[in-house]
């Protein structure tokens, strides 16, 4: 018969958005499906609270599938990530990224930040590369465990964004905004709870090796608080142990 033909993918694709509809925890997500056309996200994932509270708290989603998946010597996953694509996700606060490995029924799973990480961590630059894709090697499985993870992470998140807002929405134009957001907890801390933190764990988070932890609360403080003597002294050791020896002379 002279009919339209649905094509193969077509069929890989609605098996995977089945199966990823059967895997979610209902006690913990609504799914939502993106309306009009997809140019990046074509789930959203929006949590439930003690099961019940609907929160809109999002993760916005792509879901991509393979029939077969080819593993590398160390069990993970290589899938092309299109960069269009993890742009369009990373403008979009905490998206994922999932891939249906269909003869396994598994999902992969990882957060797009996660990826642009990767990205950059080989010398990718995603704004401005001429790579259609990137090879991400996709190590974490999606189960329970993993939904529990990705829903306590957004709950966190979304509630420290929401107080920075109201934050941020309460002060008046012309003033400047002395508070930080800590991502560990959701709340707002002042800069001088900030240098106080900085002045007793400083040399303790250096000397163990912490140095993402201490760069995140010195980009929450002013350079004219960091000419601070006794916290020049801590940045300055600080600086010594990564190596950076010029700006710790500085």
């Amino acid at each position: 018969m002279n009919l339209p033909i649905s094509g193969d993918t077509h069929y890989q694709e609605r098996r995977s958005a089945l199966a990823f509809s059967n895997l979610v925890p209902a006690d913990l997500f609504i799914i939502r499906e993106e309306n009009g056309r997809d140019y990046g996200v074509d789930r959203i994932l929006e949590l439930r609270f003690s099961g019940k509270a609907i929160t809109n708290f999002r993760a916005h989603s792509q879901l991509k599938s393979v029939l077969n998946g080819h593993r590398n010597t160390d069990g993970s996953l290589s899938f092309p990530v299109p960069v269009k694509t993890l742009n369009y996700l990373l403008n979009q606060p905490n998206s994922l990224f999932f891939v249906y490995v269909e003869n396994e029924n598994l999902f992969h799973w990882a957060w797009a930040t996660d990826i642009a990480k990767a990205a950059d961590h080989e010398g990718i630059d995603i704004k401005t590369t001429s790579q259609n894709t990137f090879s991400y090697r996709f190590r974490s499985i999606l189960d329970r465990s993993a939904f529990e993870n990705i829903h306590g992470t957004l709950f966190k998140l979304g509630t420290a964004f929401r107080n920075l807002s109201e934050h941020i929405s309460s002060s008046l134009p012309d003033s400047t905004v002395t508070t930080s957001l800590d991502l560990s907890t959701g709340k707002l801390r002042t800069t001088d709870e900030t240098i106080k933190l900085i002045k007793q764990y400083g040399i303790s988070l250096a000397n163990t090796g912490h140095y993402h932890t201490i760069d995140r609360m010195l980009l929450e403080i002013s350079a004219s608080n960091k000419s601070v003597p006794e916290l020049g002294v801590i940045v300055s050791y600080i600086k010594l142990h990564k190596g950076e020896y010029a700006d710790a002379f500085s």
